[in-house]
């Protein structure tokens, strides 16, 4: 969470394959080693390079998942942005309606 709070857009990014593929782990047991392993390591205003080896230490520990394909990742985030903004721009998508509500009630 400290990454997340102090990294730029583009370091944010980095942080994408790390989100679901941390919070997906086998067992309770994997979980608790991990949190382990990070809060040993962990230290405050640690570089972001060091905060993202210390996330693929993570990683290793349990099931092992496929390695990070960061523009994999890149790719299907744009995909969904493509997506997104294309719904929004069609005043008769879903999308746009709720938008124009959430708009409404800002006022």
């Amino acid at each position: 969470m400290s990454l997340n709070d102090e990294a730029n857009d583009t370091d944010r990014q980095r942080l994408l394959p790390f989100v679901t593929r941390l919070a997906c782990a086998d067992s309770n047991e994997i979980e608790q080693q991990r949190q382990t392993y990070i809060s040993s390591r962990a230290m405050p205003f640690m570089s972001f390079e060091r905060g993202i080896k210390i996330l693929e230490g993570a990683l290793a520990i349990g099931r092992q998942a496929d390695p990070l394909a960061l523009p994999a990742v890149e790719d299907r985030m744009l995909v969904v942005k493509e997506k997104a903004s294309a719904a929004i721009s069609n005043p008769d998508s879903p999308f746009a309606k709720f938008k124009n509500w959430l708009e409404v009630l800002a006022l």
